[in-house]
């Protein structure tokens, strides 16, 4: 790992510039969160094909996560983030040129979805080194930190602006992410992340960090993988986040359904959708008491459990602004979750390995989340949004209690030299 001068992180050039980009660019994600369903839903009249648009973009992640993870690891960090961001230009430009000319459906939709999805399968492994690159070890829990309130900052802000401006011009959200894109492209030149790995003097780049030869992009991955099975407790915890995020992927559209379904409006839906910012950005600030004093298994069932219960607790017609309520509750202790992972694994995880590693646990926490909103979207339309955020809640209950009976997890604690495997 390359280890940059050490000063207080907020005046860390290289990370504030990978932040604010990467701010920016979810941001305008998050616009668009609440733009497309609304929109879709305008030109095609079926929820089970806004789910279907989600459930691609998630599908073409997934599709590229291993190969991105390997190629990472192999290729120039910098590049790499400077070429995907500009494909997301690019992209976000031709679904935003389709709306203004009036000629875009259901697959313009589609296909976008599907190459930001396979954008994102690059970033996420990409911006994790680059992050281990320019921040000293004894900081990544800070910066992980603030990586978390940056998500739920943009969660907060994001659905409430995407759902106003919708209601003024329903092709607003859409200009804004293009921008977005753009601002973060910026970002990412201006900052000049390390290159990784160390170029030879011809030029070669297919020279490990250690000296040995590069071999073959599967074995690579099998390698990646063999090292996370030997991990006890981190597996364990990999599966219950698996679920999670099956399961969470699939709250979205009922809650948009549900919401609609007791009369609310676009700027209705967007206010109830920034629970999730409003939760997380307050359970950013107060995840360093949290993870200092839950162990990191521990946390595993509960926060499932808590989630599971607010889920039902949605699903009650009281008002249409009710399910903003529990979803700030559960949103409160997700970040301790997954800053206590992020900083386990960073700690844990070789830096040759890195990009593979961040690409396998994606693969694997993220494998089931494409069928969230599909299955989200096709309950909705069966048997209406409130029902279906039932049987999401009674889902996420049933995985806090097989959680709740792993002696892994329940062994599993939050200080990653106590947990690296012999």
């Amino acid at each position: 790992m390359t280890s940059p001068t050490t000063v207080p992180l907020q005046r860390n050039r290289q990370f504030q510039l990978l932040w604010t980009g990467a701010a920016a660019s979810m941001l305008g994600s998050q616009l668009t969160r609440v733009a497309t369903p609304l929109l879709l839903l305008a030109i095609t009249g079926s929820p089970g094909k806004a789910g279907l648009v989600s459930a691609v973009g998630i599908v073409g992640m997934l599709v590229l996560q291993m190969p991105a993870g390997v190629l990472v690891d192999r290729s120039d960090r910098r590049r790499s983030l400077s070429i995907t961001q500009a494909a997301q230009v690019i992209n976000s430009a031709a679904l935003m040129i389709m709306l203004l000319s009036g000629r875009a459906g259901l697959w313009n939709f589609i296909m976008f979805s599907i190459i930001d999805g396979g954008c994102q399968a690059f970033l996420s492994p990409a911006r994790n080194v680059a992050i281990r690159n320019v921040v000293p070890s004894a900081q990544l829990r800070q910066a992980y930190t603030q990586e978390e309130a940056r998500s739920h900052g943009t969660r907060l802000l994001g659905p409430v602006l995407g759902g106003a401006l919708y209601a003024a011009n329903s092709l607003l959200p859409f200009v804004l992410d293009t921008l977005s894109f753009l601002i973060a492209w910026v970002c990412t030149v201006i900052g000049r992340v390390p290159r990784q790995p160390p170029v030879t003097a011809g030029g070669d780049q297919e020279v490990a960090p250690s000296g040995q030869r590069r071999t073959h992009m599967v074995a690579e991955a099998v390698e990646a993988a063999r090292w996370i099975v030997r991990q006890r407790g981190m597996r364990e915890m990999i599966l219950v986040v698996t679920a999670m995020n099956l399961l969470g992927g699939a709250f979205s559209i009922p809650v948009i359904v549900h919401v609609r379904e007791l009369g609310g409006s676009s700027t209705i839906t967007g206010l109830v959708l920034t629970g999730s910012g409003i939760g997380g950005l307050v359970g950013a600030v107060l995840a360093g008491q949290i993870t200092g004093r839950i162990p990191a298994g521990r946390l595993a069932a509960i926060v499932p459990a808590v989630f599971g219960i607010c889920m039902a607790a949605a699903a009650l017609p009281l008002a249409d602004w009710w399910p903003i309520i529990p979803i700030v509750i559960f949103s409160l202790i997700i970040p301790s979750l997954n800053i206590t992972l992020a900083t386990i694994t960073a700690q844990l995880v070789p830096p040759e390995m890195l990009g593979r590693l961040g690409s396998l646990l994606g693969f694997t926490a993220y494998g089931l989340q494409p069928l969230g909103p599909l299955l989200g979207g096709v309950l909705s339309q069966m048997i209406g949004g409130g029902p279906t955020l039932l049987c999401v809640g009674i889902g996420l209950l049933l995985t806090a209690g097989a959680a709740a009976s792993s002696r892994s997890l329940r062994t599993f604690r939050s200080d990653a030299s106590e947990n690296l495997a012999a």
